[in-house]
């Protein structure tokens, strides 16, 4: 029996919604999304409907807070696809592309009930703006009569927290008082991640209201995580939640929690499975002023997660009394700027081209810094590691060095080396592969003749098979090892 022939119809639509869609592509792809801040070397993003999330990476060499645009991402420690801190969902890639969010600051308005979120929303026109800057991202928004800005830092010293700074302005003629919820949903294990049914079985979250604090970590004494992670607040708790279900009552993600829309938490302090940390704060806000209210989220860990934590009430009261504090925010600020001033002023770049010299002097130095840091992750593959340890020779030519002496221990006496190494447990993977002994004599040539440092080629580094030799000797069996190989 002959097949009956399609609609010419169908095929007609289906013609229109491809062309449809390729033109609203390319519409999109040729926005203006928003425009570069020379002065404090900002992209502010006022268009916030991106055809990707717009990320930045908040790091230094021990934690990452991933943002984006809209607020979306999450946080690890040591390494991105390793440690996760926050939830999300993603596909498995070394930087997750599309996200839910693993944090939120939302507001509860106890004279009218009404709630919204501080995070700027995408509609048309938009709600808000977003200013990624160097190692931190503000993002700001406006509703109620409430202008708000929540900025997210990352400290430049190496101290695995993030610091939010929430401003609220009070545009309005009377007095406001608001509760402030802010939250995030807990990943905080070493099991896979992106795999929501399973990391759920392994991991707990409690409310101590002495310390104003939701610590989370793994309850299996197996694992290879000794640290736990936690939130905490400048303002006094009146109620907190650790459980998932019961702080979102059944709406879906990205909606108001009922606990919000209600104006109290459930008061679920300790929980397991889907638990998260939401904080509820009471501030007043007088007409035409402002108020400001500092959250903490970080890592308790001691030597960085390679001993046993121990008791770690200590640790909070320390890290509250060190970034807690007005002052103390400023500080930190200070200190981040004085950090970038200093990365991009190591070298400088003139040409006629003003968007090639803010390029090469602004952004590739921030961006060599996230790619060194977290984009490799903790498992570091020998050729990644040297080729950007070679690009780091003229911003920071003594990381090139420590790295030189890291990647040369995974290299055998014959010569070759592995494919990749495991920067913090000393693990490795060995493919077979022949070139990456190529990058070695390139890396360490750039080294010496930015720096003059010849003695660094007297330094004993060990062979991973057993024995040790010079960083020249290391070098010199790269080269003959080449040779020896080639086709």
């Amino acid at each position: 029996m002959p097949i009956p022939a399609q609609p010419r119809f169908a095929m007609i639509d289906v013609h229109r919604f491809l062309e449809g869609r390729q033109l609203f592509q390319r519409r999109k792809r040729d926005r203006i999304y928003g425009h570069y801040d020379e002065k404090k070397r900002e992209y502010v993003i006022t268009d916030l409907d991106t055809p990707r999330p717009w990320l930045n990476f908040l790091s230094n060499d021990v934690y990452c807070a991933i943002v984006s645009q809209i607020g979306e991402g999450y946080s690890a420690f040591r390494r991105l696809n390793g440690w996760p801190i926050t939830h999300f969902y993603s596909e498995k890639y070394y930087v997750p592309r599309e996200f839910r969010a693993g944090r939120h600051l939302w507001c509860h308005d106890v004279q009218t009930g009404r709630t919204w979120s501080f995070r700027p929303s995408v509609t048309e026109p938009p709600s808000g703006r977003c200013r990624h800057g160097l190692g931190y991202t503000v993002l700001e928004s406006s509703s109620e009569g409430i202008r708000s800005e929540w900025t997210i830092i990352v400290p430049a010293e190496n101290v695995p927290i993030e610091l939010w700074n929430l401003r609220l302005i009070n545009t309005g003629a009377g007095i406001r008082t608001l509760y402030i919820f802010p939250f995030v949903q807990w990943y905080s294990t070493a099991y896979p991640f992106g795999e929501d049914y399973y990391y759920h079985y392994f991991t707990e979250a409690q409310y101590h209201p002495d310390l104003q604090a939701v610590v989370t970590g793994e309850v299996d004494s197996e694992s290879c995580l000794r640290f736990r992670a936690f939130m905490t607040i400048d303002h006094s708790v009146l109620d907190a939640d650790c459980d998932y279900d019961a702080f979102m009552g059944g709406v879906p993600d990205g909606e108001i929690p009922i606990a919000v829309q209600e104006g109290t938490c459930r008061g679920s302090y300790w929980a397991k499975g889907r638990i998260v940390a939401a904080l509820r704060v009471s501030v007043s806000v007088p007409a035409d002023s402002e108020v400001s209210v500092r959250i903490l989220l970080g890592v308790l860990a001691r030597d960085f997660g390679t001993q046993p934590l121990g008791d770690y009430r200590d640790i909070i009261c320390d890290l509250k009394e060190r970034y807690l504090t007005p002052a103390s925010t400023r500080v930190v600020i200070k200190h981040l700027s004085e950090y970038w001033d200093k990365v991009i002023h190591s070298s400088w770049v003139k040409t006629p081209d003003p968007v090639f010299n803010r390029f090469v002097n602004v952004h590739l130095k921030y961006q060599l810094h996230q790619t060194k840091r977290f984009t490799r992750s903790g498992q570091r593959g020998f050729r990644d590691v040297f080729q950007d340890m070679r690009s780091f020779v003229p911003i920071d030519p003594s990381s090139t060095a420590r790295y030189l002496r890291l990647g040369l221990r995974y290299q055998y006496r014959n010569g070759r080396a592995v494919r990749v190494f495991g920067e913090y447990d000393g693990s490795y993977l060995d493919m077979g592969h022949n070139d990456s002994p190529i990058w070695v004599p390139a890396t360490l040539a750039a080294y010496v003749k930015e720096t003059g440092d010849t003695a660094i080629l007297e330094e004993k580094v060990p062979f991973l098979d057993g024995g040790q030799g010079t960083i020249y000797e290391h070098v010199l069996r790269a080269v003959r090892y080449l040779f020896d190989h080639r086709g």
